[in-house]
């Protein structure tokens, strides 16, 4: 069982040297084969990543690091509520995390701000504002075996990005991404939804 309650406070690496890596990071070193028994909660807590450059809708403001702001592997019964991520070449990054209910979640400045990988299953995400991106979401499992599924958000807020959503669906086996609900979904000066 693990649980932050951030309280509002801000873990702010902006001027640190940091170019790769996770700053934040929950979940396991390794698949459990279903003796996984706990779960994680994260309250309140904002996270402000090394990235200085916009992401902007042109490749002139390609990152500058690869830094990951939250990330989430072999994390079983995961709660994000009221997060914020801003500033990092991914916001929040999946691999393996199921199930997800996040609430409220800002992402912001990051070139992928959510970016859901391999067996990353029965996600809600309620109310996601994510702002200022080159991606807003990419669902893309990293490899054809793997499969991303049943991700429903629910009123979604996308703005001032060049992609709202990138779902790629690798090579049609039966494998990769599906059952994916945008479920009334706002874009504002978005270039492609």
């Amino acid at each position: 069982k693990l649980v932050v309650r951030g309280n509002g406070a801000k873990l702010d690496f902006s001027d640190s040297a940091i170019t790769s890596g996770d700053l934040f990071a929950v979940g396991a070193t390794s698949q459990a084969n279903s003796a996984d028994v706990g779960f994680i909660s994260i309250y309140d807590l904002e996270i402000i990543g090394p990235e200085t450059l916009g992401p902007g809708v042109l490749p002139v403001n390609d990152p500058t690091g690869t830094t990951v702001g939250i990330s989430l592997e072999y994390a079983l019964n995961v709660r994000l509520y009221n997060v914020a991520v801003q500033s990092c070449y991914t916001g929040i990054q999946t691999n393996f995390a199921f199930p997800i209910v996040a609430i409220g979640i800002k992402i912001h400045l990051c070139f992928n701000c959510l970016y859901l990988d391999d067996d990353t299953t029965l996600g809600t995400w309620i109310s996601p504002e994510i702002t200022s991106a080159r991606y807003c979401v990419v669902i893309r499992p990293g490899t054809v075996t793997k499969i991303v599924t049943n991700q429903h958000f629910i009123t979604p807020r996308f703005e001032d990005s060049l992609q709202a959503v990138s779902i790629d669906p690798r090579d049609g086996t039966g494998t990769g991404a599906r059952s994916i609900i945008f479920d009334r979904p706002y874009f504002e000066s978005v270039t492609y939804d």
